[in-house]
Formats: structure tokens, sequence, C-alpha cells
């Protein structure tokens, strides 16, 4: 195993929410973008039903789609490792272009390849992502704002729409995907 890199350990929060959401966990730098953005949705409880990108170092990278107007980088040719490399560094995932859920991710630490360091695994995080297509961050405060005030003529229908879902967890509640 002297040839293979180390065990990346990252950290990914979605941005512009309240209460913070966030993951760490531990993936194959060599790992393609395409499968680091199956993993991504994995960890952050997502429902792989919208287009994303990777950004970084001024590089956009992403599948080749109609929908996507600017095409960057075709995703399927890069590695993790091209994004990032040494601890504190970073990267940009946005996920749904009609939301814009931006992600920061960076490399926390490296660590030595053993078969006990399990990996693609999620290790520690806090509080559920938003629901899919609720508007963004802004929809998102709406909703929020809404089911916490019944008195409110929209608290039905909303109520509705999110289910039994917990979203108005505070920052104590569970990982929904850990």
């Amino acid at each position: 195993m002297a040839n293979k890199p180390p065990i990346f350990e990252l950290k990914i929060a979605l941005e512009d929410v309240e209460p913070q959401v966030w993951r760490r966990f531990r993936v194959d730098p060599l790992c393609t973008l395409p499968l680091l953005h199956l993993i991504l949705q994995a960890v952050m409880g997502w429902k792989n039903c919208h287009l994303h990108c990777f950004e970084a170092r001024g590089a956009r990278y992403a599948m080749r789609h109609a929908e996507i107007e600017e095409q960057g980088l075709e995703e399927r040719r890069y590695r993790l490792r091209s994004l990032v490399k040494t601890p504190g560094e970073s990267f940009t995932y946005v996920y749904d272009f009609g939301d814009d859920w931006q992600h920061s991710v960076i490399l926390e630490r490296t660590l030595e390849r053993s078969r006990s360091v399990v990996h693609p695994k999620c290790i520690a995080g806090e509080n559920a992502c938003p629901p899919e297509d609720v508007g963004g961050s802004p929809g998102y405060r709406r909703l929020r704002l809404v089911l916490s005030n019944p008195g409110l003529k929209e608290h039905a229908e909303l109520r509705q729409w999110a289910g039994e879902l917990s979203i108005l967890a505070d920052s104590t509640s569970s990982i929904r995907t850990c």
C-alpha cells in the first residue's frame, strides 16, 4: 500500500441555513467526481433528483447535460484529488441549480490507509438537510417560519406538504443519514 494515497477526512457544510447542517466523512481521494457526488448525496441525505457541479480553483466540473449552461470540465475525467490535495484546501459542491444549495467542503486531514480506516464512511454531523424543492435557503427560512406559526394562513398547506418531517429540529437533532 506504499504507493496509494492516504484516505481523506472531509467536512461538508450546507451554506446559508440555520441550524447549520454538516457532516464529517472519510473517502478515497482516488474516487471519481461522479462517485463523490453519490457519496455526498448519501452523506447529506439528499435524494439525487437534481443536477450538480463542483467548483475548485476557478474551475467548474460537471456532467455533460443540455440543461447546464456552463458545462465546464467533464467531471467523469477527474477525481477528488483534483479538487483538494492538502489539509485546509476546500471546494464548493452545488446541488440543484434551481434551489442552488451551496456546500463548502474542506479537507480537514489525511489518514494512513489501513484495514481499520473504513471508507467511505460518515463519522459525525448535525441536522438534516432541508426538504428537496423547498426554494433554496429563502424558501427554507419561509417554511420554518410558517410551520412554527400555526396562525399563518399557509400553515396547514405547508404542514401537509412537509408531512411529518422533523425540519424544525434544533442543533441537537440526530443525523439523518450517518
